[in-house]
């Protein structure tokens, strides 16, 4: 008795079982966070006025939301090869769309930390292109590899991607670029965040910091990225575990930076601001919310301290405003 093609088709089948274990996961995660911040969300979004960033947020969270629903289809239900290569396309680019709404928002979020600079931006903007389109060469050269095969197809319930080496290794480049361009933000937040708080530019604690302006969801992204590539090219994983953390970094990357935007809203971790008091007055410290220009660089401030940068980002979304200044006191005093 032949058992050589009966031990293939069990390893095939135990993969294909393991990709299912590991996608369940991922999906879990994302709909159980959306669960547990919904509320936030409503009371910091949706009950707010609308914004270009406000925007960006809700195709961040609702892309992926809705976006998986024919993803849940492809892995848990029987489908014909056909069917299975049309979800596979579409899948590609769901990821892909989600990739460039997550880096337009971590775009968004260091050039507010840089004060709006527009030479930080121009080079960012150079960078996020030029990664784009070596990351759509790399994944259309990938899909080229991705179609099934009838005969090779394991017998069991839903979609077998099972990715060739070359098309892995295509793949990697294109999430090689991802990394480079998640290291790149990592680098900018992370230097910011330290930079204020050796220079004591700040009164928050490092660890605020750390997750108010990004650097610690950045890290994260950053160590998602790693594992993607390295499932793509290590030569023991059988065809269909190659890429299998993929879904896990799409999921886990849209709730991170649906954080990240809750956080920058949330009044806990407002900067506090301090101005002059009157001369009979002792300065007390207290949270309040202090509208900036919105393109204050444009206005002459090229020097512009930490505390206006972090709220730099929501000033660019409620618009232009004459600022109140801190209370001190109990008293509102005009800004500088």
């Amino acid at each position: 008795m032949d058992t050589s093609l009966g031990t293939s088709n069990l390893s095939g089948a135990q993969s294909v079982v393991v990709v299912r274990i590991c996608a369940s996961v991922s999906l879990a995660i994302l709909y159980y966070d959306y669960a547990l911040t919904i509320g936030a969300e409503v009371e910091r979004f949706w009950m707010r006025r609308r914004s270009l960033v406000s925007h960006i947020f809700f195709l961040n969270r609702y892309l992926a939301l809705i976006g998986h629903i024919p993803v849940i289809y492809e892995f848990f239900r029987v489908h014909d090869t056909t069917s299975c290569n049309i979800l596979h396309v579409y899948q590609e680019l769901l990821i892909a769309a989600i990739q460039i709404v997550i880096g337009v928002l971590q775009l968004f979020r260091t050039y507010a930390l840089y004060s709006q600079s527009r030479r930080v931006l121009s080079c960012l903007c150079a960078f996020g292109l030029i990664a784009s389109s070596v990351a759509i060469w790399a994944v259309t050269n990938a899909s080229e590899d991705s179609k099934g095969d009838p005969s090779k197809a394991v017998p069991t319930f839903g979609c077998e991607a099972a990715l060739s080496e070359t098309g892995a290794h295509f793949l990697a480049v294109a999430w090689s670029v991802s990394l480079a361009y998640d290291a790149l933000m990592f680098a900018l937040t992370l230097y910011k965040t330290l930079h204020a708080v050796y220079n004591r530019a700040t009164r928050s604690s490092l660890s605020t910091l750390l997750l108010r302006d990004g650097a610690f969801y950045f890290g994260i992204l950053l160590l998602c990225n790693v594992a993607n590539i390295l499932t793509l090219i290590l030569p023991q994983l059988p065809p269909p575990l190659r890429g299998i953390s993929v879904n896990r970094t799409t999921t886990i990357s849209t709730s991170l930076m649906a954080r990240l935007m809750l956080n920058i809203r949330d009044p806990a971790m407002r900067e506090p601001q301090l101005s002059e008091p009157p001369p009979s007055a002792a300065p007390t410290w207290e949270f309040v919310p202090v509208a900036l220009d919105t393109f204050s660089t444009e206005l002459g401030s090229s020097e512009a301290t930490y505390l206006e940068a972090q709220g730099s980002m929501e000033a660019w979304e409620t618009g232009p405003a004459i600022s109140r200044g801190p209370k001190i006191n109990g008293t509102s005093w005009p800004g500088r």
